[in-house]
């Protein structure tokens, strides 16, 4: 549920909540980045997303939210592609696109994106294509956490020329 996408989906059954006070790739980078992920089956996730500048603002009205607002309310989707080779070497390859549906769609990319787990190192590299203009996930992306522990990931996320450490418990 970070920036850059790895290869790995939620485990079928469970779920997965992440917030962020920042939007990159917008105009306004300050809001409110809320997502919810479901593990729907083995290799399948479904994200829901909420990224706003103001939460009071609905958008509704055409002028009632300041210059720059945003709000979108998108789902995305994760396959990561079922091939056993892949699997017994700790190393998965995955198909996506973020920003499915909403009445918009700043954020909408389709890409692909493999990933190798070493011990507690996991490296994820992919392209994307944005079809948006506040999309991310355009040209080369790539990532490399380190799991310390169970309950904590490090990890530093590129995208071009942006880039990102992060620290998820």
């Amino acid at each position: 549920l970070g920036l850059v996408p790895y290869a790995q989906t939620i485990k079928q059954g469970n779920a997965a909540v992440t917030f962020d006070t920042t939007l990159p790739g917008a105009t306004n980078t300050k809001g409110y980045n809320t997502q919810i992920g479901l593990g729907l089956y083995d290799g399948l996730e479904l994200v829901g997303r909420l990224a706003t500048n103001d939460q009071r603002c609905n958008m509704f009205q055409a002028g009632a939210c300041p210059a720059n607002t945003i709000r979108d309310f998108s789902a995305s989707l994760k396959w990561s592609l079922p091939i056993e080779w892949l699997k017994q070497n700790n190393a998965r390859l995955a198909l996506g696109v973020t920003d499915v549906g909403g009445a918009a769609s700043y954020f909408k990319s389709y890409y692909a994106v493999a990933s190798k787990e070493m011990g507690p190192f996991e490296v994820s590299i992919g392209q994307g294509k944005a079809m948006a203009n506040y999309a991310l996930l355009n040209g080369t992306f790539g990532g490399l956490t380190y799991r310390p522990t169970k309950w904590l990931d490090l990890n530093v996320q590129k995208v071009g020329s942006n880039s990102w450490a992060v620290a998820y418990l």
